[in-house]
């Protein structure tokens, strides 16, 4: 009874530790990717005087990105459970720090962009494989107490970084700004070479095995939809507002504004925590976050902008903390590697759907305006159905 009794001890302090340190790692690499995330799609369209091959050069590499994350994501599980979690961390941090200084040199180097594309979709596959399953394992059955935590803290960083970042970028150039985030990925490693050893588990993924993919159909289609409800605010909107606000510094400001008010919400939000609370919140969140899409087309001036960018994070924040602490539940009621493997498949899928609908009706309109809006249009769909994520749960 007594060697139980410290058997659950242990395993209980372990998972609190390893919970610690990935909490401020990712608290700190927030930071580092928030600096640049925001003006990626705005550097590499304003890399081009022509829109159509601008919009080519933004949809061509992320969707490459996502090709390369989508297929690293079973390997990137397998590794988990070879090496451990943080360990998939480490390794994804000195990736996204290749990938970052690769980044600064395109605009000298173009031949460079198809390698940061792969580097950049290999350190996503494995930092959000690793994130979830060590995150899924620490928060378990908690539902959104120890979610909201990591997430208020993220929003925190968030908010400060598209605001450092456009100053940054502003004044020394956006080169400059991908190395100082560089600098900051590589120092939130450093949490993560304290406490215990990472946990590990003998169980692999077999990619043929698609039957395992597709009992976790629901929870796939609210990450796809997810997945266009992201696309669409975070390189999409971009795209938009820089039309308007013209510069990095207005962008940062305008983001980092919304995002203060998010935090907020947040804040406010998390008192409260039950499956009906729960329900509520993807119902009311999903649904003004797709009402929000919907208008993002008639913010033409910088006003209007800041208002939508406000709600947008505003609902978001909303549901966003109970969509994730569903997805972690029922990856620890479930086959927890093929659950998340088959999650972050399908959010990779979604991402580059939304890229070519933004393509496909660009050509067919030639008006970027129009094709920006049926983006927003497949990234309203994709919020309202976030509830989807709850069905998981049933099946």
């Amino acid at each position: 009874m007594h060697s139980i009794h410290f058997h659950h001890v242990h395993s209980a302090h372990r998972l609190k530790s390893e919970f610690s340190q990935v909490f401020v790692y990712r608290t700190i690499r927030a930071l580092g990717i928030s600096l640049f995330a925001v003006f990626l799609p705005i550097y590499l369209f304003e890399s081009s005087s022509d829109t159509f091959l601008g919009l080519l050069l933004v949809c061509g590499y992320f969707a490459t990105v996502f090709m390369v994350r989508m297929l690293a994501t079973v390997p990137a599980t397998n590794l988990v459970a070879k090496i451990g979690g943080k360990h998939v961390l480490i390794i994804s941090s000195i990736v996204d720090v290749a990938f970052l200084i690769s980044l600064a040199h395109i605009s000298s180097r173009p031949y460079l962009l198809g390698i940061n594309a792969v580097l950049h979709g290999l350190s996503s596959a494995l930092f959000f494989t690793a994130l979830h399953i060590e995150l899924s394992h620490s928060i378990g059955k908690k539902k959104a107490h120890g979610v909201g935590s990591v997430e208020i803290a993220r929003k925190i960083t968030m908010a400060l970084g598209p605001l450092l970042g456009g100053i940054i970028a502003g004044l020394f150039g956006f080169e400059n700004l991908v190395y100082v985030a560089a600098a900051v990925v590589l120092v939130a490693i450093l949490p993560l070479h304290t406490g215990t050893e990472p946990l590990r588990s003998s169980k692999r993924i077999k990619p043929h095995d698609v039957n395992a993919f597709l009992t976790h159909d629901y929870g796939c289609r609210a990450n796809f939809g997810m997945a266009l409800n992201t696309g669409a605010v975070m390189l999409l909107w971009p795209l938009f507002i820089f039309n308007f606000l013209h510069n990095y510094q207005s962008v940062g400001a305008v983001v980092s504004m919304s995002l203060v008010a998010a935090l907020i919400i947040m804040i406010i939000v998390r008192k409260k925590e039950s499956d009906t609370s729960i329900s509520t919140e993807l119902s009311v969140g999903g649904k003004g976050a797709s009402a929000v899409h919907l208008v993002r087309a008639f913010a033409i001036n910088p006003i209007l902008i800041t208002v939508v960018n406000v709600a947008n994070d505003i609902f978001a924040a909303i549901f966003y903390v109970p969509y994730i602490a569903e997805y972690y539940k029922n990856a620890s009621i479930k086959d927890r590697p093929t659950y998340i493997a088959a999650m972050e498949i399908a959010y990779s899928a979604g991402i580059i759907f939304i890229l070519i609908i933004l393509l496909t009706v660009y050509q067919l309109t030639q008006n970027i305006h129009v094709a920006l809006t049926a983006g927003f249009i497949a990234g309203a769909l994709g919020a309202y159905f976030n509830k989807n994520i709850l069905k998981t749960s049933l099946t």
